[in-house]
């Protein structure tokens, strides 16, 4: 239940920015199931920025800081969800 709530913050969030929600969900997968959210420092965004810029036709700065705003979703849901253990 929680990783649904984080996909549609996730959604919600590039929504509101971009107005292409699934663009949200794409990071949301990305972050989730290829990099190392705890240490967004050793992941090269650079070939998914340029491939979602393309895709969604949205500016690269606007991409990389939803990159960063989704990370941080994931990080409190994350903390939500070893609250509830």
């Amino acid at each position: 239940m929680i990783n649904q709530r984080c996909i549609l913050m996730a959604r919600a969030e590039a929504e509101t920015i971009t107005l292409h929600p699934d663009l949200g969900e794409e990071i949301y997968i990305a972050w989730v199931e290829t990099m190392n959210i705890a240490n967004p420092y050793d992941v090269d965004l650079d070939d998914w920025i340029d491939v979602l810029t393309v895709k969604y036709k949205v500016e690269p700065v606007i991409v990389r800081a939803l990159f960063e705003a989704i990370r941080l979703i994931i990080l409190k849901y994350d903390e939500f969800k070893r609250q509830e253990i």
